[in-house]
C-alpha cells in the first residue's frame, strides 16, 4: 500500500466510527453514480477517495475547492503538482 492509501482508509475509518460521517454504503451508492467511464479509470483506493470528496461536500464537511486547494499545497511542497480533471499527481 502506499502512504496515501493507508491514510485515505484510516480517514475514512475514523469518519465512519466517529460519528458515521462516511458509511460504506453511501461510499457503494457514489461508487454506482461514477458511470462506467469513470469507474474504469480509476483504481479501488482513487475510487474511495473520489467517493469520500464527494460525500463530505454533500454533508458541506469540507467542499471540493477547499480540498482541492489542501491537495495543491500538499502536492506543491512536494514539488509536484496535481491534475484535478486527471485526479493525477504530476
Amino acid at each position: 500500500f502506499e502512504d496515501w492509501q493507508k491514510l485515505s482508509e484510516a480517514i475514512r475509518g475514523a469518519l465512519e466510527q466517529k460519528d458515521r460521517t462516511v458509511s460504506l454504503d453511501e461510499i457503494r451508492r457514489v461508487f454506482e453514480s461514477f458511470g462506467q467511464d469513470l469507474y474504469e479509470t480509476l483504481g479501488f483506493y482513487e475510487r474511495r477517495a473520489e467517493a469520500m470528496a464527494i460525500l463530505l461536500a454533500e454533508k458541506d464537511v469540507v467542499s471540493r475547492a477547499e480540498l482541492e486547494a489542501r491537495m495543491d499545497a500538499i502536492a506543491a511542497s512536494r514539488g509536484q503538482r496535481v491534475d484535478h480533471a486527471a485526479k493525477t499527481v504530476c
